[in-house]
């Protein structure tokens, strides 16, 4: 399936015609790799070719998607909706050459916003180098036979392909009882408040419990859950059908995004963790926080033990595989943030020899040799949105211009 900014999902058959899954594959030049996503799962198309027949797909904080009408050339689509019919156009993801001026139009500037440029021309620079390579072996890729390739790999006469895969988690994240908990409240909040317990066990001198913990019962106050098991997760319930509109003080904002609201509760649920993080992150009446509001927050709750800096993804990078600290990542122009606590790098290498012999002298000599980053991807969680499409756990996530704050040590 083609998505109309430049994207296709392709559904990966098992040799009985069994769907095993989706790779998702970039259809433009912007990234250094060709998949963009490896989903355990296939979508169902019918609603394409049914109720939005005659709409094109959108990738709308993908893997969700939309349907709308696409706009003419620089446009924005037209009345991009989800399967149930509600307004995501704000969501529709931008193509790379906007996402500096996207980021510039909702208030970030100086050197934040100069790191995202110079993240926009790493960015640049690496697939250019990255499709160069493929040009070049074009021709060879496309001549080559479904036996050619079987014979290559089981006898590599000649030629010798292989790929080598570096992986690294933060261990005090990459642990069952961190992977099966999860805040469900608004994303920064929850993503902070996730990052924040693989720091510390405890908040206001008081333990915050995980899954497997016989203490994380289900607790509930005027019958709406604080802490509960969901689908075999341990969830600290913020943002749920049954307080969604609900208004509970009628003083025009929803209690989900109602301080008053909250505060009882995480007190209650999270000693207060969750309310610190919406009150000094100044969450508004409609759910949103900036991210200079993000890195004031996460100061204020770790006492000023640790800092948020925005900074570049290879920056980020070495948070994460030499300091063991988390990233917070903003996706999509910051409409949503995830958790980042672990790299995968996928390297491929190839050699192209030839053997010459002369009478009894023989030399085997290397032609042609090489190798590229194939693909890089981060191991992200969130607050339910994204990861409900992994059996809420964490996915791996191929990297693209995001705002990355990495976690600092002060001291």
């Amino acid at each position: 399936m083609g998505f109309s900014e430049g994207a296709h999902e392709f559904i990966v058959y098992s040799e009985r015609g069994e769907a095993l899954g989706t790779l998702t594959a970039y259809a433009k030049r912007e990234s250094d790799a060709a998949t963009a996503f490896v989903i355990p799962s296939v979508r169902d198309y019918s609603a394409a070719t049914t109720k939005f027949s005659g709409s094109q797909l959108f990738a709308a904080a993908y893997p969700n998607i939309g349907y709308g009408i696409a706009g003419k050339s620089g446009d924005e689509p037209v009345g991009v909706v989800d399967e149930s019919g509600v307004d995501i156009a704000d969501n529709v993801e931008a193509p790379l050459e906007e996402i500096a001026e996207r980021y510039e139009e909702n208030g970030v500037e100086g050197e934040d916003l100069e790191q995202i440029k110079q993240q926009i021309d790493e960015v640049e620079l690496q697939a250019q180098a990255y499709w160069q390579v493929m040009d070049e072996i074009k021709d060879s890729i496309l001549a080559t036979t479904d036996e050619q390739i079987v014979e290559r790999c089981n006898e590599s006469k000649g030629w010798e392909e292989w790929k080598t895969e570096a992986t690294y988690r933060i261990p005090a994240y990459n642990t069952a009882a961190m992977y099966y908990t999860r805040w469900s409240g608004w994303c920064g909040p929850s993503a902070m408040a996730w990052m924040y317990r693989g720091l510390y066990s405890s908040y206001n001198r008081q333990p915050i419990y995980v899954h497997g913990n016989s203490l994380f019962s289900k607790i509930h106050t005027d019958t709406t859950p604080l802490r509960q098991t969901y689908e075999g997760r341990s969830v600290y319930c913020y943002n749920n059908l049954t307080v969604s509109t609900a208004d509970a003080d009628s003083d025009g904002i929803a209690n989900k995004c109602d301080l008053d609201w909250i505060k009882p509760r995480s007190l209650a649920a999270d000693n207060g963790l969750y309310y610190e993080l919406c009150r000094v992150g100044k969450l508004s009446s409609s759910g949103d926080m900036y991210y200079w509001n993000c890195a004031t927050a996460f100061n204020c709750i770790t006492k000023g033990q640790y800092s948020l800096c925005v900074t570049n993804y290879n920056d980020a990078r070495s948070a994460i595989c030499n300091k063991n600290l988390p990233v917070l990542v903003g996706m999509w122009d910051d409409e949503h943030y995830v958790a980042g606590f672990g790299l995968r790098n996928v390297d491929y290498h190839y050699k192209l020899t030839a053997t010459i012999k002369v009478f009894c002298w023989k030399k085997t000599i290397t032609i042609a040799s090489g190798s590229w980053r194939q693909s890089e991807w981060m191991l992200v969680t969130d607050n339910g949105n994204l990861i409900s499409d992994f059996n809420y756990l964490p996915y791996w996530q191929q990297t693209y211009v995001y705002l990355h704050q990495k976690v600092v040590k002060n001291w």
